[in-house]
């Protein structure tokens, strides 16, 4: 789970970056800054971490960034157009590895135009159990 009065500080996210190769969105960073958690992102951490080893196992591009990976619930990553221009995707695991191959979002998959509707949308999930 996201810790809450989050305990991220600028160096991690620095950290991040470099491991990465690029800028987290600035809408995503103020969130891991200041968040109070649990809602959007389950564990930046774990998101680093799959999405490095999935670069390795499945090709995933580098403009990609894993958010969370829910099993059998979908996947949730976010793509990177320029540095400050990102879609976030939720979409089954096998569309992943369709867009990886295709570089095309699958019809059925929801996304999200900056990182703000997607925690809204994250929730109003909340809202409804």
């Amino acid at each position: 789970m996201f810790p809450q009065s989050s305990s991220y500080k600028e160096q991690n996210l620095i950290t991040f970056e470099e491991q990465l190769g690029f800028s987290i969105p600035d809408s995503i960073k103020w969130f891991l800054l200041n968040g109070e958690g649990g809602i959007g992102i389950e564990n930046f951490d774990d998101s680093v971490k799959l999405t490095l080893d999935c670069r390795k196992s499945i090709n995933l591009p580098t403009n990609i960034l894993i958010l969370n990976d829910w099993g059998d619930s979908g996947v949730v990553f976010l793509i990177l157009e320029t540095p400050q221009e990102y879609k976030i995707v939720w979409s089954h695991e096998h569309e992943l590895i369709e867009y990886i191959e295709t570089r095309s979002i699958p019809e059925n998959a929801d996304i999200y135009k900056n990182f703000y509707k997607w925690l809204k949308n994250c929730i109003q999930l909340e809202d409804d159990f």
